[in-house]
């Protein structure tokens, strides 16, 4: 799950010129709509706190500076938080739903690994998860 998303981000990573031509020409309708000129901020020769590429071209410099910019954080951030570890978990809560527990052909500590690791936020113990998975 957590890898698909990743891997669609990616792929509007490397596809990043035409996905936010798309973006930039929804934007740019709505703007017109309202009256609003879409323009380039002003730059500085000399920036500290954010990013400072010279283009001409509005979207050229959004899609630099803002849209590809938050691409690399999100897609670092997913894979600072989901590691491969945590992956395991991640798909060992989904049998737990009720829907999907009867699917899978996984021994009951498997499926118990993630509510162990998260026992201190569970509001109830991991004896009575145990009790309604085998009712």
């Amino acid at each position: 799950m957590i890898e698909d998303v990743k891997s669609v981000l990616n792929t509007i990573r490397n596809n990043s010129i035409t996905e936010f031509k798309i973006i930039f020409d929804q934007t740019k309708i709505k703007a017109e709509k309202m009256d609003v000129e879409i323009r380039i901020p002003r730059i500085t020769n000399i920036q500290q706190h954010r990013a400072n590429t010279k283009h001409n071209d509005p979207a050229e410099y959004y899609r630099i500076n803002i849209f590809l910019t938050y691409l690399d954080y999100l897609i670092s951030v997913l894979n600072l938080r989901f590691i491969k570890n945590n992956n395991v978990i991640i798909s060992n809560l989904r049998k737990i739903i009720p829907k999907y527990y009867f699917e899978y052909d996984t021994p009951d500590e498997e499926i118990f690994y993630a509510p162990q690791k998260y026992e201190a936020d569970l509001p109830y113990s991991i004896e009575i998860l145990r009790g309604e998975l085998c009712l």
